[in-house]
């Protein structure tokens, strides 16, 4: 899925924003590649409870505070733990699942 994500918003990216298009320009091997994500591998994996769940997203809440960009992980502007915490809908509205609730 990350793989076909990436390929389809550089395609979009190469017809609508060029310029943020070429920004995306890197070397690897030797050759010139437009890379959507970051290089280095990542640590997918399906996810199958609700307890699993909680903590992956305990986990990408907590990424702000651990690259020092904030001591609470509901400061950073776009992260959604402010949702989660507190209701707050700002910058970005989330959709509840109604399993979750």
């Amino acid at each position: 899925m990350k793989r076909r994500f990436g390929h389809e918003a550089l395609r979009w990216l190469r017809a609508n924003k060029p310029v943020t298009y070429h920004e995306l320009t890197t070397r690897d091997h030797g050759r010139e590649v437009h890379r959507f994500w970051q290089a280095g591998g990542g640590y997918d994996r399906n996810v199958f409870s609700d307890e699993a769940v909680r903590k992956a997203m305990e986990y990408i809440h907590n990424n702000p505070v651990r690259a020092g960009l904030t001591q609470l992980p509901e400061e950073y502007a776009w992260s959604s733990a402010r949702f989660w915490l507190q209701g707050g809908a700002e910058p970005i509205a989330l959709d509840v699942p109604s399993w979750w609730q």
